[in-house]
């Protein structure tokens, strides 16, 4: 029906697939039965016989019914009159002709008059005295206009719509707002009446609105509806009408520009966007530049819900909720809006007599308590509690595909992040695996540090070589060769177990693995835009925390289950059946990264790194604080299956626990950072990681020495958000990426000397001697970054009070900046 409808290109071909049933269900549903008129006006020769005979029958109804208005309008014009109230026409007739032809062909079932506040209750009294008895038999909450007037009648419903004998109320409005228009506070609706015209249709004269007024009236009008659930399908038709008509009225619209406020154009926006899904009527470029404006959650919901306010007349539903709440102004509202929607707080008022259509029309209700009253409120307060209810598991479930729709993730992003989880996963257990391996073989933890410098010197190597090679062969080339080399290089260690081929293939493979680690930032900002980014890097670091829990367990299970297989392999064999399987893992990472279309990297600034003042007091704090890091983290699986002797499916499990917990962390860290700011709360975050070492040092067994390390690895790297937003904050965009680099360039020449170190000293002194010290280090990294950077500390907390929202957008980073 509504493609029937459509005001550029309209495809009406389909409405002879309607049958009987449906068209005669169509007949029957008020919302639809009035488009049939201008239905039968547009394709009459697509309607069955019998359906253009019963909509002409309708159009007769309507006439008789509107000469009956003018009629009644007469009086009630003339009463208005004699008691000196001023009074405009809103809505029914007054539409005619920019909304419809005439109102003969639009069916009316009240007259809406607006008076002035200070006026209205004259105007009530001087209608009392013709006729019209106020309706408190209607479920009426007081909003823009007062409760219903209407005269006595004996008529009774006899199933037709178009009835021309149907009562005709009135609606006293007294304000163009009401509570939920009110949510978004548009102004200067006041100065509609001052613009007031007057209109004649036939031979009656009327005042009214002004054209660019009616427009914006009849606009909120849908839209409150909207919000509330229940869109007149009608109105939303007048109005693309509207829009189609007045497309070239370049003047119109520089008044409406002119003479409606921002806060009232954005809502007016939305009914000209539901107009133009529903009806395809052309908008003036004054109007698509507002609907182009409106919000990126309201943009998503047309995307994904537009037909929802017209479902609902057939299944309810709650997404228009998701609308209300995406236009909210404030998160408080949003929270309210959102809340107040799928589970009203209130009770189902109490009507004690509900109305009777087979009855005649009351004048008043009495106010007390009645038997059949309470059972007809027990009855309407179980149909809403059941529609509620009902409602609510769609109404979530359509929020969550809203907010996920809106963030707007490309083909190319999650072919991108596919790659990197296989790549990751199959690294996560390798890095698991492979010193607990090494220790099966027969090495010990001096020359576990020693390899693990090597793979950090490496590193350093790796974040220059890395840009040059992306910058000269292309971002997805490089990802395709480290992603090649990495696994070949990993198999090539579990084999080649004399020391020199091991140190050196962990030389090379910090080479190559930093080379993929350089083409991260890159690829991830180039397969997304400004507007999601900072969504799609959180996504993907929360995933690469949630690989290193599946990895652990993964990783800490595989022995156990290749040794079903082999009942009779030695640990290490056992170990390295594992191994062999993450380095199938990172293989499969082949795959996606062949389907990305990267761009080729421009080259950038000749200079390796930025040259900002801030730097001079970052690195320090941060060389310090990287001498912690680099100290155990190497070393935590041989912490618990040597000094604490724990089997390695725990291990398994503890690495996994820990990885949860760092998510929790990591989420808990703005919070902290907000309060004491970045420096103060890194820092306070830096002496809980001193605590946690010594802990670790005393832990008395297995279970408690696991705890303390889940604990410990959440506060470690909790400070991590604070460090990185510190060091944006202080970097214009063009030296962010450098900025990176250097930071990791720096952290891994700390690492890769510390790591030795920690190795030798893990070896000679034992753990809880050597963790003791750690810890102290750990207090003095705490108290540098304080003494270093403490002057930035009360700044950025001014400035940058929210970690989640970025200072400025960040550009797209290049492989050749660092």
């Amino acid at each position: 029906m509504l493609a029937a409808l459509q005001f550029q290109d309209a495809r009406p071909e389909g409405l002879r697939s309607l049958t009987t049933d449906d068209w005669d269900d169509l007949l029957t549903r008020a919302e639809f039965a009035r488009l049939m008129i201008p239905l039968s006006q547009t394709c009459p020769e697509f309607l069955p016989d019998w359906v253009l005979a019963r909509v002409e029958r309708n159009i007769a109804a309507t006439a008789e019914r509107f000469e009956q208005i003018k009629s009644d309008y007469s009086a009630i014009a003339a009463a208005l009159e004699k008691a000196g109230v001023r009074h405009l026409i809103v809505k029914g007739f007054a539409l005619c002709p920019d909304f419809v032809a005439h109102p003969r062909y639009r069916m009316q079932s009240d007259v809406d008059i607006f008076c002035p506040p200070g006026e209205v209750e004259r105007a009530v009294e001087a209608l009392h005295g013709v006729g019209y008895e106020t309706r408190t038999d209607a479920d009426y909450l007081l909003g823009h206009h007062l409760p219903p007037l209407a005269k006595k009648s004996n008529w009774k419903w006899r199933g037709d719509l178009f009835d021309p004998e149907l009562p005709i109320a009135l609606e006293m409005h007294f304000r163009f707002s009401d509570e939920v228009l009110e949510r978004f506070h548009p102004k200067r609706l006041e100065d509609f009446w001052d613009r007031r015209v007057v209109h004649q249709i036939d031979e009656i004269a009327f005042p009214t609105l002004s054209t660019v007024d009616h427009f914006g009236y009849s606009a909120l009008h849908v839209v409150r509806h909207l919000f509330e659930g229940m869109t007149p399908i009608y109105n939303v038709y007048e109005i693309a009408r509207f829009l189609d008509r007045h497309s070239a009225d370049d003047a119109l619209w520089n008044d409406w520009r002119a003479l409606h406020d921002d806060s009232a154009r954005s809502l007016e926006a939305v009914c000209c966007k539901l107009a133009q899904e529903w009806f395809g009527c052309s908008l003036h470029p004054t109007v698509q530049q507002e609907v182009d404006a409106l919000p990126e959650g309201v943009r998503a919901w047309f995307r994904v819900y537009a037909n929802s306010p017209l479902e609902v007349w057939f299944s309810p539903n709650k997404d228009a909720v998701w609308l209300y709440a995406a236009m909210s102004p404030t998160d408080r509202e949003r929270r309210s809006i959102i809340f107040g929607g799928l589970i009203p707080r209130k009770l189902p008022r109490y009507i004690a007599e509900r109305y009777d259509p087979d009855a005649p029309l009351a004048a008043s209700t009495p106010d007390k308590w009645s038997l059949n009253g309470a059972k007809n409120y027990l009855r309407y307060a179980h149909t809403r509690l059941k529609f509620h209810g009902g409602t609510l598991p769609g109404a979530l479930w359509s929020g969550l595909r809203l907010w996920w729709d809106e963030k707007d993730l490309s083909l190319q992003y999650w072919t991108f992040f596919s790659a990197s989880f296989f790549f990751d996963l199959g690294m996560f257990i390798f890095f698991f695996m492979f010193n607990l391996f090494l220790l099966d073989c027969g090495y010990l933890e001096q020359f576990l540090g020693l390899i693990t410098s090597a793979s950090a010197v490496g590193s350093v190597l790796g974040t220059i070589v890395g840009g040059l090679v992306a910058q000269r062969y292309g971002i997805r080339n490089t990802l395709l060769f480290c992603f090649t080399v990495v696994p070949a290089l990993c198999a090539a260690r579990l084999f080649f177990l004399a020391h020199t081929p091991q140190v050196a293939l962990a030389f090379v493979m910090g080479i190559v693995a930093t080379m993929s680690a350089v083409c991260y930032t890159p690829s991830l900002a180039q397969t997304t835009t400004t507007r999601n980014r900072t969504f799609a890097f959180s996504l993907a670091t929360a995933t690469l925390i949630g690989v290193g829990t599946i990895a652990g367990l993964f990783g800490g299970h595989l022995p156990g289950w290749i040794a079903h297989f082999r009942p009779h392999a030695a640990a290490f064999e056992l170990k390295r059946g594992a191994l062999l399987v993450s380095c199938a893992i990172m293989l499969i990472a082949l795959g996606p990264t062949r389907r990305l279309k990267l761009t080729p990297v421009p080259a950038a600034e000749r200079k390796l790194y930025p040259r900002n003042p801030f730097l001079l007091r970052y690195l320090p704090a941060i060389a310090m604080w990287a001498i912690v890091t680099g100290s155990f983290s190497p070393f935590f699986n041989v912490y618990f299956s040597q000094h604490i002797r724990m089997p390695v499916e725990n291990i398994g499990a503890v690495f996994s626990a820990s990885n949860i917990s760092q998510v929790i962390a990591v989420l808990a860290a703005p919070a902290i950072l907000r309060k004491f700011g970045l420096v103060t709360g890194t820092m306070y975050m830096q002496i809980a990681t001193a605590i946690g070492f010594v802990f670790l040092a005393v832990a008395p067994g297995a279970t408690s020495a696991g705890a303390i390390y889940v604990c410990f690895a959440a506060v470690q790297w909790m400070s991590e958000p604070g460090l990185e937003t510190l060091l944006m904050n202080q970097m214009s965009p063009s030296e962010r990426s450098g900025a990176s680099a250097l930071n990791l360039f720096v952290s891994s020449i700390v690492q890769a000397v510390v790591a030795v170190i920690a190795g030798s000293a893990f070896a000679r002194f034992g753990y809880p001697t050597t963790l003791v010290a750690i810890a102290g280090f750990a207090i003095a990294a705490a108290f540098s970054f304080r003494v270093l950077l403490g002057a930035w500390n009360e700044r950025d907390r001014a400035t940058y009070i929210s970690l989640g929202k970025m200072p400025e957008p960040v550009p797209e980073a290049t492989a050749d900046s660092i």
